[in-house]
């Protein structure tokens, strides 16, 4: 079998790296994740979770040789909110599964509410954020390339006052390529 070459971005705490990686696309393991399997337990998904979101990490780099994360994206309360950012080497699809979103996408003035059944992509260097509308709305994510799985990763690991200071979250967010609107 003949190994095909790629590059793939790998985010860590101090900063993106790019390393190429000799992967065997012919002999990549498939995988099925279940939503009955991550409801009950009974599989090795790893979930973030804080107050108002539970993430779940369905497909990660290791399972698609690198080309791209997936999760899971449960809004437990109205209005959680993730604050207006953009990606610089990142590309996001979106997938509302139930509940209702107010979708920020290139401007704060550019504002549309989706329900279940949208899908949305957003191009690296667009900047855009969400409110949830409901409680439990629910999306399905998409990152490509992969690795996005390391930001959710580290960030449960946090401690409050990290999480308090501005600079350290502002720093901590960069490293895993989310930037700020006046970035």
């Amino acid at each position: 079998m003949k190994l095909i070459k790629y590059g793939a971005l790998l985010i860590m705490g101090s900063g993106l790296i790019f390393q190429a990686q000799a992967r065997d696309f012919m002999n990549m393991t498939p995988k099925i994740v279940r939503e009955s399997e991550i409801q009950s337990g009974a599989t090795n998904v790893e979930a973030a979770q804080n107050n108002e979101q539970v993430i779940k990490i369905l497909l990660g780099a290791d399972d698609t040789a690198g080309q791209f994360s997936m999760f899971s994206d449960v809004f437990t309360q109205k209005d959680s909110l993730v604050p207006l950012h953009s990606h610089r080497w990142h590309d996001e699809a979106f997938y509302v599964v139930n509940g209702r979103f107010e979708v920020v996408l290139g401007s704060e003035d550019k504002k549309e509410i989706v329900n279940a059944g949208t899908a949305i992509f957003v191009p690296r260097g667009t900047l855009h954020g969400f409110k949830s509308l409901d409680e439990n709305s629910k999306f399905l994510i998409m990152y490509t390339p992969g690795g996005w799985e390391h930001y959710y990763r580290e960030s449960i690991k946090l401690k409050p006052e990290q999480r308090e200071g501005e600079n350290f979250m502002k720093r901590f967010k960069e490293s895993y390529d989310s930037y700020d609107p006046q970035n």
